[in-house]
């Protein structure tokens, strides 16, 4: 298992840091994208430092889930987790979301 952290560019950036970035706005990870077989996508909580949003926007052995999540996020404790029985609104655009499997 090998876990990689990339940020993401700058027009991704400047969107807004509560929306998970998409495959295409990770800075200089293209290579990094294309050999991995999950890649997660998160981004802060408003008004919560101990809260991400996330998205699954590639799994190679199926499909991405696209659907936004939230984990509970205190590193300093140690404690990450995901929330239950909670969906954040977002608004599933198709911009947003990328579905196919560019790599």
């Amino acid at each position: 298992v090998v876990l990689c952290a990339h940020q993401p560019t700058r027009q991704a950036a400047t969107k807004g840091e509560t929306r998970p970035p998409t495959l295409s706005q990770i800075a200089y990870g293209f290579s990094v994208a294309q050999t991995a077989d999950i890649i997660l996508s998160m981004a802060r909580v408003r008004d919560n430092p101990n809260a991400r949003n996330y998205v699954v926007i590639k799994m190679r052995a199926g499909k991405p889930i696209i659907r936004l999540r939230k984990l509970h996020f205190d590193v300093d404790k140690g404690d990450i987790y995901e929330e239950s029985d909670v969906e954040p609104e977002w608004d599933g655009k198709a911009e947003e979301q990328e579905t196919e499997k560019p790599y």
